[in-house]
């Protein structure tokens, strides 16, 4: 996707923009099961000095913006035109938090020396996790933890300390009921420069288009 970014709201008559933020990489991941054979793939834009926000691209025309500080989906159509540019125009706006409230369950973290585990369980007596992630913090020149941004947001608030050192991460693994699973690896990087600004009067509509 090395396309030239920019932003146009065509939603209200009069926009005020309340927020900018700006990405520098799109990451793509791949889901690989035995015999490294790759399952799915998906594409993440990023900002790589802040975990607090990232967009997805369900498909070539659509956009899922996430906010952790708000717990706000914003969701966006995807453009492209002639010039190679791409143009992103505001759909609406999810309070995320009010829609998976019903689905949290009891989670841990631990850490093993560079080994960090995230285990879910079902209820807070659950003695076994019915689902974790493992992965290692491989020390690095440059801090490269893109990756995280396919956890859970509970963990990633227990991730934070890590986040601003110089640790590299390039693989998920998945165990369910203690058995591994698939993987999650980290399969390309491509520098951006880009920016979408929010308006200020929003659209709250949690269905699904």
């Amino acid at each position: 996707m090395k396309k030239t970014f920019v932003l146009v709201l065509l939603t209200f008559n009069t926009i005020v923009f309340s927020q900018t933020y700006t990405f520098d990489q799109i990451n793509t991941f791949e889901l690989r099961g035995t015999k490294d054979i790759v399952i799915s793939s998906s594409v993440k834009a990023i900002n790589s000095q802040s975990f607090d926000y990232y967009m997805n691209f369900p498909s070539k025309h659509t956009a899922e913006f996430y906010d952790r500080s708000t717990n706000f989906r914003h969701d966006y159509r995807v453009k492209y035109l002639n010039d190679g540019k791409v143009l992103f125009e505001y759909v609406k706006t999810c309070n995320e938090a009010v829609e998976n409230s019903s689905t949290q369950r009891d989670f841990k973290v631990e850490k093993n020396g560079n080994e960090i585990v995230l285990a879910k369980y079902e209820t807070a007596k659950s003695s076994q996790p019915y689902f974790e992630i493992k992965f290692n913090l491989e020390e690095s020149d440059n801090s490269e933890m893109s990756i995280l941004h396919e956890i859970d947001p509970e963990f990633m608030a227990e991730m934070k300390p890590y986040l601003n050192q110089n640790y590299s991460v390039k693989q998920l693994n998945y165990f369910v009921k203690r058995k591994k699973g698939k993987e999650l690896h980290l399969a390309e990087t491509t520098r951006v420069d880009f920016q979408i600004e929010l308006p200020q009067d929003l659209k709250f509509d949690c269905e699904k288009n």
